[in-house]
């Protein structure tokens, strides 16, 4: 999965850009990485129950109580750029994303994606469609779910993070 990621961009809403796989390999930190777009109708019925937990747990500073932090990482579907920045006000401001323009290297990687890009970004078999939350353990090497959403809503975000915090 490494391989997969490096030399991906995340930036946060201050333009600070650091690479994929570096960022999610600082020690404690739990990466997800939420394919999302404000035109789904799905995505925007998740993200507010998502947003009110992911407050509630971590705060603005996004961390537990045990030092570990979730970093959630924006995964555009939007239908332009513009739109994405346009839109990216309705996340959490300790949320990150990935810039548009690179957000296909991590659609195809995780065969992630809405179904009107799958032809565009030749994805023969789609895992999941959005929304979708990926996390991924702190090395980068593998999968610990690809049901992120339906973790948060089985078991609520702390317990989900536990869960995927110990894996």
């Amino acid at each position: 999965m490494t391989s997969d990621i490096d030399g991906v961009a995340v930036s946060d809403r201050n333009g600070s850009r650091w690479n994929l796989g570096e960022f999610c390999g600082v020690s404690g930190r739990v990466c997800a990485l939420f394919f999302t777009a404000q035109w789904c109708p799905d995505c925007r019925e998740v993200l507010p129950g998502f947003v009110q937990q992911y407050d509630a747990n971590f705060g603005s500073d996004a961390k537990t109580n045990s030092g570990s932090s979730l970093a959630v990482i924006i995964v555009p579907s939007d239908n332009t750029p513009e739109e994405f920045v346009k839109n990216q006000t309705r996340f959490p401001s300790s949320w990150y994303s990935v810039p548009f323009e690179e957000s296909h290297k991590l659609k195809v990687a995780f065969q992630v994606c809405a179904q009107k890009e799958q032809s565009k970004l030749k994805i023969k078999e789609r895992k999941y469609g959005i929304p979708t939350l990926v996390v991924f353990n702190r090395n980068t090497t593998s999968v610990k779910s690809f049901q992120g959403i339906q973790d948060i809503h089985n078991y609520g975000l702390q317990k989900a993070f536990e869960i995927w915090n110990s894996k």
